[in-house]
Formats: C-alpha cells, structure tokens, sequence
C-alpha cells in the first residue's frame, strides 16, 4: 500500500467538447493491490473548485465510484464548456457517478442563483434555477426543474441529447409581459398581464450559442400591477431561425379594446379589434417604430366605438392597416362622423377607401378615394382625390366648417362632387 500527495498548478483541461481554461488539481491518495483511492481531490478553476472522493478498482478493466460536491461560477463554466450564452451565475453541485469501460453514469443535483444568459436574441439577468439531473454518454435528463426569473417561476424537465439537441417542457407562472418583451428589445411594450401556462423551447447547442430554438406557448394573461392592463390568452410560437412570433388565434383584452388576432408579427396579422377608445392601440405603435415614438392616430372616438376587421401587414416601422371598418361617433381631423362604413387601407403616407357611407346629422356621403398622409397625419398640403354622392347637404353648416363664414351661402345640396387637389 502506497500513500503520497499530488498538486498540480497551471493545469489546461482539453477535449472535443471544451476549451483550455488554466486550473488545478491537488488530492491525497492511496495505492493498494489493483485499486487506487482518491480521499480528497479538488479540482478547480480560478474560483470554480469541486471536491471529490474517488475509488478506482481493477486497473485493467478499471470501475471507478466519485462522489462530487463544490461550486462552479457561469462564466468559467460557459468558457470549459464553449456555452457562449451563459455570462454569469453561481452553481453550487452535489452527487456521485460510476464509471467502467463504454459506460458511465453520474446524478445528483444543482442550484445555481445569479444566473445570466446573452445572446443575439435575448438577454435574462438574475435568474435561479434548482434541479436533478441524470448523465449517461449521450444524454442529460433535468428533472424537477424550478426556475426563477422576471418574477416568475417554471417548473419542468429537459433534455439534453448528443450535448446538442435540447428540448424543455414545463409550466410558466406570474411572467410580467413587459419583462417578458424586454428579454428580446431594450424597450419593452407598455401594455402589462401576468402570464401563466404550459411552454416548450427546443433547440440546439453551438459554438456561437443556441441555434434552431423555437418556443411554444399557451397562455392565459391576467391584468399585471403597473402598466396598462392586459388580460386574454395567447397562443405563440417563437422561431429563432426565421427571426419571427406567429400568434395562433388569441384574444386579448385592453381597458376600452377587445382583440382577436393570429398570423406573424411583422409579416402580416389578422385582426378582429372592437374598441371605445383607440388610444389603447398606441403602445403597439410605439413599439413598433424605431425609436419608440409614434404620431397619434388621425382618428378618434367621441363616446363611440368601433369594429374593424382586416389584417396588419408589414414591419411596424412599415405598418400597413387594410380591412373594413365601421364606427359611430368617429372624429377625423375634428370632423365628427355620426356613422361610418368603408372598406379601407391605411399606411404612414396615405389613406385609400371604397364603399364609403357617411353620415353627418342629415348629412349622407357615399363614395371612394384616397387622401396623402405624413406620418399619418394629413395637413393643407395633403393631397386628395374622390368622387362623392352627397344627399342633404347644409351648405351653410359646411360653410362655416370648411369655408368662407362670411360667404352669403344657404340651402341644402344633393349631388356628385369629384375631389382632386389640396386641402388647403
């Protein structure tokens, strides 16, 4: 029986799977008659240290026994393991594996806090994550998974398989949306729910970080403590390859709006939206723009409301709105419109209708054309073209709206009226 010590410093950790951080490695031993005994190894990095007991039977055909306890810090675990995306975070590890020839086994568990994942495509600080885990050759099995983060907390199980293909399944509750939305942007949408319900993310791991990933959600959203009021279920699916969110059909609820929308934020969304006040629509236009502002709507509602069913289409930076509406108690540009039926397609530059009908007190206006915009705002300069059957004109009103109100002018005009220049 041999006993001695082994130190070694400045030691580089190399494989197929890892890069050469510089560590260490210092044990007690002890050599008997085909075995060898490991009482107090330490293995560590520059503040990552794991103490192990090993024995080791038969070297010719060696079985060998560890039990494992230590801390390990993200950011020199992501280095050893070429993890890109894992920045920071504090694992604390304990559990015991088996080895023999062309099979090992090692389990127990691991509680990590402070943890910091970065990517290209999000950015979550400050996340604690408790679990079992399972290791063979060619899997990692997570069980009883509970993550903390933003607020919420998941629970769930993962796997990982050929240390690429990963898949996660569990259930989410108490996500802020405006947390949520500031994972992916800097500034994150003003509306705010807590949401809950079942995910999935799959993906694969790379050397430039998670590839593939998509995430799957089903969640039922209930209004959030700051910010505008959200409420409703959504159904997305997040597919980090084609860089977009595709909505199934969800329905979401704002202080005076009802919406029902599904297709692919960005590309093209259907819309069903009825809604007593459309400045609840607004902080998905500033969201949308680049620079977080957005120039209000050219329409309004004086104690009416509103339907609209079509489709969004575009970037928001790029926003197209086409589809058929109806409304009462409508003001554009400070021209109340009692009632109000088109089928119509708005962008940032102008506005286009047809089938238009309009009423104004006895007022009735039916007709199509299109009006140029900046910004979506209309001014003197904007340029407008129509034809109009106009019933039961009162000149003199329109007179003293549009016109000269000294122009001796009086009566009521039925007739067709063509548009065609500025509206100043």
């Amino acid at each position: 029986r041999y006993i001695g010590k082994i130190s070694f410093r400045e030691l580089r950790l190399q494989g197929p799977k890892i890069s050469p951080p510089v560590g260490f490695l210092e044990t007690e031993l002890a050599i008997g008659k085909n075995q060898l005994h490991l009482p107090s190894l330490k293995i560590g990095l520059q503040r990552s240290v794991l103490n192990l007991e090993v024995n080791l039977v038969d070297f010719k055909n060696p079985r060998l026994d560890a039990t494992v306890k230590g801390t390990v810090f993200g950011d020199e675990l992501g280095k050893l393991l070429k993890i890109s995306f894992l920045r920071r975070g504090e694992f604390a590890m304990q559990g015991s594996g088996h080895y023999e020839p062309n099979a090992y086994t090692f389990s127990g568990t691991v509680a990590g806090r402070g943890v910091h994942l970065h990517s290209t495509t999000f950015d979550l600080q400050k996340a604690a994550i408790n679990t079992s885990f399972h290791l063979s050759q060619d899997r990692l099995a997570l069980r009883k998974i509970s993550i903390s983060a933003l607020g919420a907390k998941i629970i769930g199980e993962a796997d990982i398989r050929q240390w690429k293909d990963f898949r996660f399944a569990g259930n989410m509750n108490g996500l802020s949306v405006q947390q949520a939305t500031g994972l992916f942007v800097e500034r994150p949408i003003e509306w705010n729910g807590m949401a809950s319900g079942p995910v999935e993310v799959t993906g694969k791991f790379g050397a430039d970080g998670v590839r593939g990933l998509i995430a799957k959600s089903a969640l039922a959203i209930t209004p959030g403590f700051q910010g505008i009021p959200l409420q409703g279920n959504l159904n997305g699916v997040y597919d980090q390859q084609r860089s977009v969110i595709e909505l199934g059909q969800s329905n979401i609820q704002l202080p005076h709006t009802q919406l029902a929308v599904s297709g692919t934020l960005g590309s093209l969304l259907n819309v069903t939206l009825d809604s007593t006040n459309l400045d609840d629509v607004m902080p998905a236009l500033r969201f949308g723009s680049s620079n977080g502002e957005a120039s209000e709507l050219p329409i309004r509602l004086a104690n009416g409301s509103a339907h609209f069913k079509g489709t969004l289409s575009g970037p928001w930076s790029k926003l197209e709105i086409a589809g058929d509406l109806s409304a009462n108690q409508l003001i554009y540009e400070n021209i109340l419109v009692e009632e109000l039926k088109t089928t119509f397609a708005v962008n940032e530059d102008g506005l286009y209708w047809k089938g238009l009908s309009a009423r104004h007190g006895d007022l009735h206006i039916a007709g199509a054309g299109e009006l140029a915009l900046s910004k979506w705002k209309a001014d003197g300069s904007s340029l407008a073209k129509g034809r109009f059957d106009v019933r039961s004109a009162d000149l003199a009103k329109l007179k003293d709206q549009f016109g000269d109100k000294e122009l001796p002018i009086s009566g009521v005009a039925s007739g067709t009226v063509l548009l065609d220049g500025t509206l100043g």
